[in-house]
């Protein structure tokens, strides 16, 4: 079986306009307003990105607590005021948004604009988007079947729609088995995108001593940043964090110690101190 995954920008230009912007400010809730601008650095260079429910809150709000049914209202508010196409191409059933205007806020050069592997919406496609779709569906267009020939985009075991990144919360509080079964899950995809050749030896090295949750939160974090020197932007992460999750466990298992119950037979004990000892 083979996989499809999209290679988004890093980085994008948020230009001041946007707060005088009379379709945001027709948005509903602040939230809304904060994934269409959260989801800019996202967008591929022709404003494009895949469109499912479950993808948007994995790449958008991975460290917050969001429900997917809450991004499915903001999505559908922003679709209603006009700020971005969600649409469906040929009558399947892959999700895709383009950011409308996007050439309008977005200065690009010429000679490095990449065409988008995303099929635009030209009308055609439908913009009414089911309550509950079935999700994890193969991209359908020729121009990715294309690429995918022609050995230009990257293929991995996940794919994308189907991965998201635990959110901070998780990473404190989830039992170590899930920790590890997380880290597993970030290594794996962390490798088949690319963006990390060297993570297997990177866990295998430092999970030997260095608190697990520390390590999920390095890779975690370099698989939003990817920089250009993952090992180091991983190794800077483990310095600033280690000692923190080590303090809050050893708190955690301080206010566990003292809620406790006592056993009766050191409550006596306890009582017994201090007592003349008879003769």
């Amino acid at each position: 079986m083979r996989f499809r995954v999209i290679i988004m920008a890093n980085r994008r230009m948020l230009s001041k306009s946007i707060c005088t912007s009379i379709k945001l400010s027709e948005l509903k809730t602040d939230q809304a307003r904060l994934l269409f601008t959260w989801m800019i650095p996202h967008a591929d260079d022709e404003g494009r990105l895949q469109g499912s429910l479950k993808y948007i809150k994995g790449i958008v709000f991975p460290m917050l607590d969001h429900k997917v049914s809450e991004v499915e209202t903001w999505l559908s508010n922003l679709s209603e005021t006009g700020l971005i196409h969600w649409y469906t191409v040929g009558g399947g059933t892959t999700l895709f948004i383009e950011i409308i205007d996007w050439l309008k806020h977005q200065t690009l050069k010429s000679d490095r604009v990449k065409p988008s592997l995303i099929p635009c919406f030209n009308g055609n496609g439908s913009a009414w988007v089911p309550k509950r779709f079935q999700r994890g569906d193969k991209m359908e267009s020729n121009v990715i079947e294309d690429k995918l020939k022609e050995g230009k985009i990257n293929e991995g075991k996940p794919e994308p729609e189907n991965f998201v990144l635990p959110p901070k919360e998780d990473i404190d509080e989830s039992s170590l088995p899930k920790i590890k079964q997380d880290i597993e899950n970030v290594t794996q995809h962390l490798y088949d995108l690319k963006i990390f050749p060297k993570v297997h030896a990177f866990k295998n090295k430092y999970l030997k001593d260095k608190n697990a949750r520390t390590v999920l939160l390095a890779l975690s974090r370099c698989f939003l940043k990817k920089p250009e020197g993952p090992w180091a932007y991983c190794m800077q992460i483990l310095k600033v964090e280690d000692g923190n999750f080590n303090e809050r466990e050893q708190v955690k298992k301080s206010d566990a110690d003292k809620a406790a119950p006592v056993p009766e037979g050191l409550k006596n004990l306890i009582k017994g101190i201090g007592k003349e000892i008879p003769k």
